[in-house]
């Protein structure tokens, strides 16, 4: 397989790659493979298992540079770039692959043009998806977050060969005509390095400190907000009990607040901080409100703590009550004792069983071979339409 990120006109048309036009070619669209979760986890983490027949061209939407000071800083001529960027590039890049590429598989991570669909966009992206074999992917309800736009989805689900969601929620908001080409596939994590003695490691630290740990992106820091109350009670229990509570978030910006009884940890997202911090912690959460956009969340967080083996709470709603059951975790409602009383049980004296129990349950259901797995035979079933 090569794989390549491309941006200039010499680079995706073979250069220096006289291999490249025996190949199959595969064109993957992106926000960006490497710092946007969705397209890292979604797709980039997949693509180098791929048979070595395929040539993997990324079309990053947001080059590294642009995209690093949107999503971690998002200044007001960071926003400006941002938009001119996603303009600029989705228009170069569908050109290319309308005239010159003429990739054999088209893979799309949510959209081409977020948002917007201007004229152009639309002429070009219209012309590519008619003649290609398309495989689109969407991880959230990004028609109700109105990330794109209606016309967009309308073409997606219309013409893509396969549609790969993450259940049976996000696939009821394609039209009934076109279910059938829907494949459901949990987002999942390959990075997380596992081992026995990091449970017995985490066992004794717990001892003095309870580390529960958030991981999620700005949007959701009202999510976590929801439940600071029912972590502050929790923490003055477990401080008479001679216990100390420290939360650890990792964000693409920092949470804003001030605990009063437990310590708050802010760490600026990326891969190898997350990693770092899953080996240290006890519990995770994932805390959401109830409405109708988090009815479509894919529940990737509590899968990801699943891989490091670190027992789980969340708010019972949508696909978490699919995937949490008690040898493990706890479903809580925001509104009463059960998120105090779900951490007081997982980080009891039954931890390290729980823990146990999560990893053993993610190798059951969310194993990183078996993903790499469906991406193949999906790859080749398209191949063949």
């Amino acid at each position: 397989m090569v794989l390549h990120f491309i941006w200039d006109y010499n680079d995706y048309v073979g250069g220096a790659d006289n291999n490249m036009k025996k190949r199959k070619k595969i064109c993957v669209y992106v926000r960006n493979a490497m710092i946007n979760p969705s397209g890292y986890y979604r797709i980039y983490q997949y693509v180098k298992y791929l048979d070595e027949d395929y040539t993997i061209i990324f079309r990053n939407i947001v080059g590294d540079r642009i995209y690093s000071k949107y999503h971690f800083r998002s200044y007001f001529i960071d926003k400006i770039t941002y938009i001119l960027s996603i303009f600029y590039r989705s228009v170069f890049f569908l050109f290319v692959d309308n005239y010159v590429a003429k990739p054999d598989i088209i893979i799309i991570n949510r959209e081409i043009c977020p948002r917007r669909l201007f004229y152009i966009q639309k002429v070009l992206e219209r012309k590519l998806i008619m003649k290609t074999k398309i495989i689109w992917d969407y991880d959230d309800d990004i028609l109700e977050s109105n990330e794109i736009s209606k016309e967009e989805w309308n073409l997606l689900q219309k013409y893509s060969t396969k549609i790969v969601v993450l259940g049976d929620y996000l696939k009821s908001l394609l039209n009934p005509k076109y279910r059938d080409k829907v494949i459901k596939l949990p987002t999942t994590d390959g990075d997380f390095n596992y081992n026995q003695e990091l449970r017995v490691v985490r066992k004794k630290s717990l001892e003095n400190e309870i580390k529960i740990i958030w991981i999620a992106t700005a949007s959701n820091v009202s999510n976590l907000m929801v439940v600071m109350p029912k972590l502050e009670e929790f923490s003055k229990k477990m401080y008479l009990n001679n216990k100390k509570i420290k939360l650890t978030c990792i964000c693409n910006k920092p949470v804003s607040y001030s605990p009063v009884n437990f310590k708050l940890e802010n760490i600026v997202w990326s891969r190898e901080a997350a990693l770092k911090k899953l080996r240290e912690a006890h519990i995770g959460i994932m805390p959401l409100m109830n409405t109708k956009y988090s009815l479509g969340k894919g529940g990737f967080k509590i899968i990801q703590y699943l891989s490091a083996g670190i027992p789980v709470i969340a708010t019972s709603i949508g696909i978490n009550k699919e995937i949490i059951n008690n040898d493990f975790g706890v479903l809580a409602d925001n509104n009463d004792n059960s998120w105090i009383d779900g951490l007081n049980k997982l980080c009891g004296d039954e931890w390290e069983i729980f823990s146990n129990n999560a990893r053993k349950y993610w190798d059951d259901n969310f194993s990183f071979n078996s993903h790499v797995q469906v991406w193949k035979e999906l790859i080749n079933e398209v191949e063949k339409c």
